[in-house]
């Protein structure tokens, strides 16, 4: 089995106890018929987080930033025989946020490349310019959300790819969250 490494992957040391942990296994086609359930997951993700001895107040970036990754594993999984895993480890102000899930060689090769653009770029907002008149131009998705992660959000991204002996692939999508208390005007 092959495996490739993307990023900022396996940051913390797994010897390093979390604080707090959250493990969910979801299934994709349940996610694709009732859609909402990408966004309520992510609330739920958040409400739950919020609540640190640090007071954490952003709350709402916490529930985007899981949600771009639940929805990405939604749309680019194999859909009838897989399974989204997920977990989520506090580490005082950092959340690692990390969504595995099965693709096909197609939707790995997308991902990697994009994955592979993100961590070589060293303009982000230029890269998001030109993302978004791509867009517009092509009507398709623009593929940005993992760019917003990263150039909008406190965050660091990683991806692990692992082929399978059944042509397909795992990809352990890792993001490191930094839940900073917002500033009081």
């Amino acid at each position: 089995m092959k495996t490739e490494i993307i990023g900022d992957f396996d940051l913390i040391p797994k010897s390093l106890p979390a604080e707090g942990t959250i493990h969910l296994d979801l299934k994709p086609i349940d996610l694709m018929t009732y859609w909402r359930r990408c966004g309520l997951t992510s609330n739920f993700i958040a409400n739950f987080y919020k609540l640190t001895p640090k007071d954490i107040k952003n709350e709402n970036s916490v529930s985007t930033v899981f949600n771009e990754l639940i929805e990405n594993a939604t749309k680019y999984s194999t859909k009838r025989d897989s399974e989204i895993v997920v977990d989520l480890k506090l580490y005082d102000i950092q959340l690692l946020m990390q969504v595995k899930n099965t693709c096909n060689k197609t939707n790995y090769s997308v991902l990697k490349k994009r994955l592979e653009k993100l961590q070589n770029t060293e303009d982000l907002e230029n890269l998001y310019i030109e993302e978004m008149i791509k867009k517009g131009d092509s009507g398709q998705g623009s593929g940005i959300g993992l760019l917003l992660l990263l150039k909008d959000y406190q965050s660091k991204i990683g991806a692990k790819f692992e082929e399978r002996k059944d042509g397909l692939y795992d990809i352990t999508i890792q993001v490191y969250y930094f839940m900073e208390e917002e500033e009081l005007i």
